[in-house]
């Protein structure tokens, strides 16, 4: 069925074969690695999730050989506990300050905690130092994802251009889990897990080398003083979360995950070492399956450019991890185990692309870090409870019942949301036909999609006769205009010196510049247009560097053409 927009016959939307999907998937992929910044992001994020899964599985690995499969989840919790709480106050600072210098301040951090966390480890240095640092390793991580996240609406120029970006992104992270898992089962069969830390921290520096190259931009806002405004300032994530349903609903389903992220973590631990009984390595090489898995569900995720409803694969890819999860209960061999583990990564990969890109469209820009820095708070404690709850259900059962119960509880929460995600994506589908419209407008294409699907959502239809005066000169001004459909005439003191027709736009000088109409525009033919309120307007087009730059540059192009 085709859809089309409410008003004109030129801007349609129409559904997609699966060649021009394709299409459209690659073109927006070799838009994301064209960007020189985006690909060195991506590049420090492949080492960032090498060496985030290498300490953590060594750290692991480091407390089941002492205190077994009941304190692994004890040891998990003490690494994320700070995390949890550091993660939405830290995020914060992705909002205040040139985010590219935030996350190479971030990456150095972590290099300098990775590092003092290996030294100890080699050096034998007591438990309960060994723990602490890498309670402090896993805090300095808090700060890459929200800010990754958030920076991406922002370099985005398109809703397809900014799934790809996620795809992408979600594609690295899914290397990352085939490739550090493996070199941890490598390092830990001819070292020690000091070793894996010190390896890592050395990535590490090599990560703050690559994100130092990247071009510096202003700070998104002017930095809050004052103990109190901080604090509220921080706190806005949490107001979000709190009183807005649909980014409730996301941000607490994608959290959800992570608890049976967090018990599987534990639960491979003590399959590879007790059930399947295939060593330290196996350890890493399970974790590596679940990776591949990922890789194969990231590189699907491209498959979502161009989609409009992203709460069924959300639903689809949650119910393909959880019944995988139980599938694995019924095996004893390590190579089909390793095959499920590795179609369940594919379904959490597929349903966490899409939760953040619908995340991305309900939450407004300006606070999107601090949402997906509460976001990540939640993410560290819920890995931690999942480690503890893994632990409870081996000690109290065994760990094939303790997967099946994991997967079981993953279908239930999906089957429960499904009703409520199909709402999300009613409140969060981009108005195709306003949205392609705008677009056409040099400085409103500039804006991040999640401005201009707002902006697009704030759009006015409005029709006028042939003959119809729709501004008049020397009029204030209170409207700024596109055209949809018909030619409209432009005149400056009563001489006709133009004409407009679709994708033109006009009005944007008077309220750019605080002045009166400067010409006078009558519709030629039955015109259909859009039309946004001064308000709505003017707070996209400043609010946004780029697009206030290039738009006062075509205001002030046009002055400069008027005659006199």
């Amino acid at each position: 069925m085709k859809r089309t927009s409410r008003i004109g016959r030129n801007v349609k939307l129409s559904p997609m074969s699966g060649a021009a999907h394709l299409s459209r998937s690659v073109r927006a992929f070799r838009a994301v690695f064209a960007n020189r910044d985006l690909r060195l992001i991506h590049l420090a994020f492949i080492g960032f999730g090498t060496a985030e899964w290498a300490t953590w599985i060594a750290m692991l690995v480091f407390a089941y050989e002492r205190v077994g499969a009941t304190g692994v989840g004890v040891v998990a919790l003490i690494q994320l506990a700070p995390s949890a709480a550091i993660a939405p106050f830290a995020a914060l600072l992705g909002d205040r300050f040139p985010p590219e210098r935030v996350l190479l301040s971030a990456y150095l951090l972590q290099a300098l905690s990775t590092g003092s966390a290996g030294i100890a480890l080699v050096l034998n240095a007591p438990v309960g130092v060994i723990y602490a640092l890498a309670a402090a390793t896993a805090a300095s991580i808090t700060l890459t994802r929200p800010l990754q996240a958030a920076v991406f609406p922002r370099v985005a120029r398109s809703p397809d251009e900014l799934t790809a970006i996620n795809a992408a992104a979600s594609t690295i992270e899914a290397a990352s889990v085939v490739i550090g898992p493996s070199l941890t089962g490598v390092l830990l069969t001819v070292a020690g897990p000091g070793t894996v830390f010190l390896v890592m921290a050395c990535v590490l520096v090599c990560c703050a080398t690559v994100v130092s190259r990247v071009r510096r931009s202003s700070a998104l806002a002017p930095a809050a003083s004052g103990l109190r405004r901080i604090l509220r300032s921080s706190l806005e994530g949490f107001r979000i979360v709190a009183k807005e349903r649909h980014p409730r609903l996301l941000v607490f389903l994608l959290a959800a995950q992570f608890i049976a992220w967090g018990a599987l973590d534990v639960l491979l631990v003590v399959l590879a070492l007790g059930v399947l009984d295939v060593g330290r390595p196996g350890v890493g090489f399970l974790n590596a399956a679940i990776g591949a898995g990922s890789v194969v569900g990231a590189g699907g995720s491209f498959a979502l450019v161009g989609r409009r409803r992203m709460g069924p694969c959300v639903g689809a890819g949650i119910m393909c991890w959880s019944l995988c999860l139980m599938a694995v209960a019924t095996t004893s061999h390590a190579l089909v185990a390793a095959v499920l583990l590795g179609c369940a990564g594919a379904g959490r990969t597929v349903m966490d692309v899409s939760g953040r890109i619908l995340l991305q469209r309900v939450v407004v820009y300006d606070v999107l870090t601090r949402v997906f820095g509460v976001l990540e708070g939640l993410r560290m404690g819920a890995l931690g409870i999942g480690a503890i709850l893994a632990s409870a259900l081996v000690a109290a059962v065994d760990t094939r019942l303790a997967f099946i119960c994991i997967g079981a509880a993953l279908a239930s929460f999906a089957l429960l949301s499904w009703r409520a995600l199909r709402k999300v994506d009613e409140a969060a589908v981009i108005p195709g036909a306003e949205l392609d419209l705008l677009r056409c407008v040099p400085f409103l294409s500039m804006l991040p999609p999640s401005a201009l699907e707002l902006l697009a959502q704030a759009a006015v239809p409005m029709r006028a006769a042939a003959g119809k005066v729709i501004i008049r000169q020397g009029d204030p001004a209170d409207r700024f205009y596109v055209v949809a459909d018909g030619r409209v005439a432009v005149s400056i003191d009563g001489k006709r010196i133009d004409t407009e027709g679709p994708g033109d736009y006009f009005g944007e000088i008077a309220l750019l510049e605080h002045i009166p109409r400067t010409a006078t525009i009558t519709a030629r033919t039955d015109v259909e247009l859009w039309t946004l309120d001064r308000d709505s307007f003017i707070e996209a087009v400043t609010g946004h560097p780029a697009s206030s730059e290039r738009a006062t540059g075509v205001s002030q192009e046009r002055l400069r053409r008027r005659p006199r």
